[in-house]
């Protein structure tokens, strides 16, 4: 009777150690899952907020690019001298705000330091902090329409609990169209009197038949076209007006609205903006007559 006493008494003792390590191993489980379940939701949301962040960067690059272009056309106007290097100009405004050592108005939001801060601030609504080191900025032209800014640096996102963390070598850009500005080859040698945006013709084919007169729109209009004979946008920034380019563009200048806002009588040869405000001498043209 006692060792069937004592051998239930181990069955129990037995039993209950199952179901307590049982218990265990499903709390343990459980618990597991559920960190595990946590991180991953915390890995998705701080991969939200890095993706939401590199679109801001663009968007940022943008403005500090738009802002760049207007701040260098303003100087263009008031003081008809061209800038030597673009991007290094690009460089001044977007990491200091300034031009030429003196503080930029314009720039007032658009700046490096202002980007950051605006990242930190959305970053401290997910409990992050973001930093953007190394970081160096260009402008180049891959079409004739659009002036490309680019951005590159490492963008290290920490979580503030320490579960996540990003750290990745960061290229980012943004295309600027250049419709929304003026000719430099116009503002510098019609000493400011004579604006043309550079917008891209909308009168093309130039001649259907005997037809001309989408031709004409397009010359009255001095709108552009890309042409790999002439200097892109960033060329005529910088003064490189006789430069020729993949990304060339050129327009035809209007002689009539040119004398009216200048004075300036019409001079024998071609109307080629590049050619015709050029020092060269005569060069030879062509006169197209309707029909």
């Amino acid at each position: 009777m006692g060792m069937f006493n004592n051998k239930r008494g181990m069955f129990f003792t037995i039993l209950a150690i199952v179901i307590i390590s049982l218990f265990a191993l499903s709390y343990s489980f459980t618990s597991n899952r559920g960190q595990r379940e946590s991180v991953q939701k915390r890995v998705e949301t701080m991969n939200n907020f890095v993706f939401s962040t590199e679109e801001d960067m663009s968007r940022s690059l943008f403005i500090a690019g738009f802002r760049t272009v207007f701040l260098v056309e303003q100087q263009i106007l008031n003081t008809k001298s061209m800038v030597n290097n673009f991007t290094l100009v690009f460089n001044q405004s977007f990491f200091g705000g300034t031009y030429n050592g003196v503080l930029a108005p314009v720039m007032t939001g658009a700046t490096f330091g202002d980007m950051v801060k605006n990242m930190n601030i959305s970053a401290n609504k997910v409990n992050a902090v973001v930093s953007l080191t190394n970081a160096s900025v260009y402008a180049t032209q891959d079409d004739p329409w659009n002036v490309k800014f680019v951005l590159k640096g490492r963008l290290i996102v920490k979580d503030n609990d320490n579960l996540v963390g990003w750290d990745k070598e960061e290229i980012v850009y943004s295309y600027v169209p250049i419709k929304y500005f003026d000719d430099p080859i116009y503002i510098v040698n019609s000493n400011g009197l004579y604006s043309n945006k550079m917008i891209k013709t909308p009168y093309f084919p130039f001649v259907s038949g005997n037809n001309l007169a989408n031709l004409s729109l397009h010359a009255q209009g001095s709108y552009y076209i890309n042409y790999s004979g002439a200097p892109s946008f960033i060329d005529r920034l910088e003064g490189n007006f006789t430069h020729a380019d993949i990304n060339g563009v050129e327009s035809l200048v209007n002689v009539k609205k040119l004398f009216d806002l200048t004075g300036e009588s019409a001079k024998t040869k071609s109307i080629r903006e590049f050619v015709y405000f050029s020092s060269s001498g005569i060069t030879p043209f062509c006169r197209i007559n309707s029909p």
